[in-house]
């Protein structure tokens, strides 16, 4: 499973974006865990604190016509200080 922060490229067909490096362990567990069949698969992206996840998504956006493989997209947020505003924004 590729753990990176990044110079954002897609080089899996799953992506799963997170808020910090604290996410990308939980996550790269869990997944190394739970689902170690597909976790080669499965690209974790930190994308370096929560109001960066519109410009991430948007570079994503771009990329994605360019890998017809591509086949899902999870992206986690917490919500530290307000969580109904981190459910709206998601």
């Amino acid at each position: 499973m590729e753990r990176r922060a990044p110079s954002l490229q897609v080089n899996r067909d799953r992506l799963v974006l997170v808020e910090g490096k604290d996410e990308v362990t939980l996550f790269g567990a869990l997944i190394d865990h739970r689902h170690a069949e597909i976790g080669s698969g499965i690209q974790i992206v930190d994308v370096r604190g929560e109001e960066k996840f519109p410009a991430n998504l948007r570079a994503i956006q771009t990329m994605i016509p360019s890998r017809p493989t591509f086949r899902s997209m999870c992206v986690v947020r917490d919500g530290d200080d307000n969580p109904d505003g981190a459910f709206q924004s998601a």
